[in-house]
């Protein structure tokens, strides 16, 4: 694990790096608290320090300060140990209410800094695992795990936050929905595992086609909505025609199954202030348009609400 320390005592900042190297911590040193400073606000910033309390300008309490000010987030958390020459319990308290964890008053015994860091690093790592855990429970929460999109609730929610946006703008934006025609038939032939196998593939490659703000979402079990925010109704003939291409340069065979994925695909374009039922239902509408084709499957319409 990385650890930041900072003393502008030679010999106290050449112990503390002395130390830690042999415990086996990646150790960052600063001379004073500027450079400890810049440290702590670059990329991948040491998530333990060891700051000197009396050092130039900012001090560590400074530091300490400053940090608590800034991290707003559970990911941004640093582990401050503060080194002092103070031992009063006043002074103590006060260092601790500027936001150090921990102290250790100089001169100090390695034994003690060991393992005061020790119980920093697993707070630490104790931390990163309930972050992982938080992230990996949102995930499961919000997508659909079998093709890694959003899932019904959460495209739908990205929709009712696009509407608003629209409204308040007079802006346009514009959905697809995409049918999975022959999907029961992979899963009867394929199996259901290689069926979403493949169907994941296939939406990666939509992924890679549209736009990073745009948004993709199971619907239903064959059907996927895609947001695709500030777009005018002209725009999308090319969107929907680049995500074709891409999508016939990646074919998805799946082993044993002479048959690919086929799809239909309903486009709305919506403005001013509909209701979210208002463009599901133009979109779906659009999409049995779509499926009444036997050429492109591609059907394009235009949904416009005042109010």
């Amino acid at each position: 694990m990385k650890i930041l320390i900072a003393d502008d005592d030679p010999v106290s900042l050449h112990l503390l790096e002395r130390s830690l190297a042999n415990w086996n911590y990646e150790v960052v040193c600063a001379v004073d608290g500027n450079s400890a400073w810049e440290v702590m606000q670059g990329e991948d910033a040491p998530r333990l320090a060891v700051l000197d309390w009396i050092m130039p300008d900012p001090d560590g309490i400074e530091i300490c300060r400053r940090l608590r000010q800034n991290q707003l987030t559970a990911e941004d958390y640093t582990y401050i140990i503060i080194l002092t020459q103070k031992s009063s319990l006043t002074d103590i308290v006060a260092g601790l209410r500027a936001g150090a964890d921990d102290y250790i008053i100089k001169p100090f015994i390695p034994q003690d800094l060991q393992v005061r860091v020790e119980a920093g690093k697993r707070i630490v790592e104790l931390q990163q695992r309930l972050l992982d855990a938080q992230q990996a429970l949102t995930a499961q929460i919000s997508h659909d795990i079998p093709t890694r999109t959003w899932n019904r609730d959460t495209i739908l929610a990205h929709i009712r936050a696009e509407l608003n946006r629209t409204r308040r703008k007079n802006g346009s934006a514009s959905i697809a929905v995409l049918k999975v025609e022959n999907f029961a038939s992979l899963c009867s032939n394929a199996g259901d595992v290689l069926a979403e196998h493949a169907l994941c593939e296939y939406l990666q490659c939509i992924r890679n086609a549209i736009r990073s703000y745009d948004s993709i979402g199971r619907f239903t079990e064959d059907e996927f909505l895609i947001l695709f925010p500030e777009t005018a109704s002209q725009n999308m003939p090319t969107i929907i025609s680049r995500l074709q291409k891409s999508l016939e340069e990646r074919q998805v065979l799946l082993e044993n199954v002479a048959e690919t994925i086929s799809l239909s695909i309903g486009v709305v374009t919506f403005q001013g202030a509909p209701h979210i039922d208002e463009v599901i239902s133009a979109a779906t509408e659009s999409l049995q348009t779509a499926r009444q084709q036997s050429d492109t499957r591609i059907h394009f319409s235009t949904l416009q609400r005042t109010g």
